[in-house]
């Protein structure tokens, strides 16, 4: 078998960390302009690297994950057998066996969630690991013009990503033996107002960029369902503002988001189906309780 380079490339917003990186093994380090955030950080990543590299694949990971020691070995198996554009790790939390991610899956509602349940269908990938073809990645600009969306700057663009990718035949491959661990809310806080604030901002706007007009109206009742529970749970939990503050955000940032879902419902080929992204569910509860 090839013996695979590794090239590796950091993209970060901590100047202690970058710091730290000078004396590693660090190929190129890009400082994250927070003003734009994560989405537009990595664009100029990719953009910029794929000129410097010659690489067949981009594994994409987290500050706070790391992976096993076989892992390399495992995805060239993978690689070499099934040539996937998309392949994706089992994520395990730090020392632990418990799954932190396997997979994304999608729901009716609009609402989106880390698989943590080996036998659970997904269809989707989570961009806290996940290996991702070059020449695919190449595809994905070439028909859209960017590679994240730049509009989510945080949160829920990995699914925004899986969705467009799908759409033009992309071939998602999961892999119970690649394993990669992680951290876990190291940055924002896994409760924090910000991650909560873009989780649920961002679930609003997937919807409005990549959703068909006869899938919205087909599930129209439950993402006001779920919508309605996220609400009230944002009012108890952070001030009845939260919401208030989304809706004008989406309405100033109207225009952009209109203007970018043009551009992704004009690329998706006739034949693809989207509701073949989805699970059959409304809302899985982390007790694997299920709503239809």
């Amino acid at each position: 078998m090839d013996q695979t380079q590794l090239t590796i490339v950091v993209v970060s917003n901590n100047p202690h960390s970058r710091k730290l990186l000078k004396e590693t093994r660090v190929d190129t380090v890009y400082p994250v302009d927070t003003s734009f955030g994560f989405s537009q950080s990595n664009n100029k990543a990719i953009e910029e690297s794929v000129k410097l590299y010659d690489s067949d694949y981009y594994l994409f990971i987290n500050d706070d994950a790391w992976v096993e020691t076989d892992f390399f070995r495992v995805l060239q198996r993978i690689i070499h057998e099934k040539h996937p554009d998309v392949v994706i790790p089992l994520m395990l939390k730090n020392k632990s066996n418990n799954i932190d991610s396997f997979g994304v899956e999608y729901f009716t509602s609009g609402y989106a969630k880390n698989s943590i349940f080996n036998d659970v269908k997904t269809t989707l990938a989570s961009a806290g690991c996940v290996c991702i073809k070059t020449s695919f990645l190449e595809k994905i600009k070439q028909t859209y013009g960017f590679y994240f969306n730049p509009i989510l700057d945080y949160y829920l663009e990995d699914v925004e990503l899986s969705i467009r990718a799908s759409a033009i035949g992309g071939m998602f491959v999961k892999e119970r033996l690649l394993v990669a661990r992680h951290q876990g809310s190291v940055t924002s806080g896994k409760k924090s107002y910000f991650s909560m604030y873009h989780t649920y901002r961002n679930i609003i706007w997937v919807i409005i960029l990549t959703w068909p007009i006869p899938v919205i109206v087909k599930n129209l009742p439950k993402i006001l369902l779920v919508h309605g529970w996220t609400v009230l749970y944002a009012a108890w939990r952070f001030g009845p503002l939260m919401y208030v503050r989304i809706y004008f955000d989406t309405i100033l940032n109207g225009k952009a988001l209109l203007e970018y879902r043009k551009k992704t419902l004009s690329s998706y080929p006739k034949s693809f189906r989207f509701e073949t992204l989805f699970s059959s569910y409304a809302f899985r509860t982390y007790k694997n309780v299920t709503i239809k």
